[in-house]
């Protein structure tokens, strides 16, 4: 019984070793191709245009095996896909000429619609001030408004005449305190 026991432990650890060696084996291959698989990648990565060459010359082989018909039929396949192809980027740069067309348009009427607002808007800083002004000598409220504030929306219309009544009434939030701001709306208003 203990022959057969040790028997059996020494088969099993050559077992066990030769199994060690099997893996070792295993992970060796594993090793070599990966780094083949690597070099292979490398290599095609290097020479692109080979393929390129190899297909021509393939074809150059087959060509005296191929009849005139069917290199014809060959041949106009690839003309009418490319001509397809150029057919398809024909409309879309015609589809686009047209968007480009309709957006120049839209812009230039934009620009006008601007030009008429600029220039109608043009003297709101100067009415504005002359509200002020004439508000400052009916009103029998006492004006909040005092000389530095309206010398300063004076150089506001000097550096900027083109102002819209939104961008003047901003201005007019941003550069005076809460109190002024509330008369000066009153005044617009009036």
């Amino acid at each position: 019984m203990k022959e057969q026991e040790l028997t059996m432990k020494k088969k099993l650890t050559l077992y066990a070793q030769k199994f060690d060696e099997f893996q070792e084996t295993l992970a060796k291959s594993n090793e070599i191709y990966v780094r083949f698989k690597k070099e292979m990648e490398n290599v095609t990565l290097r020479f692109p245009v080979r393929k390129k060459y190899e297909q021509g010359f393939i074809s150059y082989i087959y060509c005296d095996l191929l009849t005139p018909e069917l290199i014809y039929t060959m041949f106009s396949f690839q003309r009418t896909e490319k001509g397809k192809e150029y057919e398809l980027f024909v409309l879309k740069i015609q589809k686009l000429e047209k968007l480009c067309r309709v957006l120049q348009d839209e812009r230039t009427v934009l620009y006008e619609k601007i030009k008429e607002v600029r220039h109608s808007n043009s003297e709101l800083p100067s009415n504005i001030l002359s509200s002020c002004e004439s508000a400052d000598n009916t009103s029998e409220k006492p004006n909040l408004l005092g000389s530095a504030e309206i010398q300063e929306l004076q150089e506001l219309q000097e550096k900027d005449p083109v102002l819209t009544r939104d961008m003047a009434l901003c201005l007019g939030f941003f550069n005076l305190s809460t109190n002024i701001f509330t008369t000066y709306i009153y005044q617009a208003v009036v």
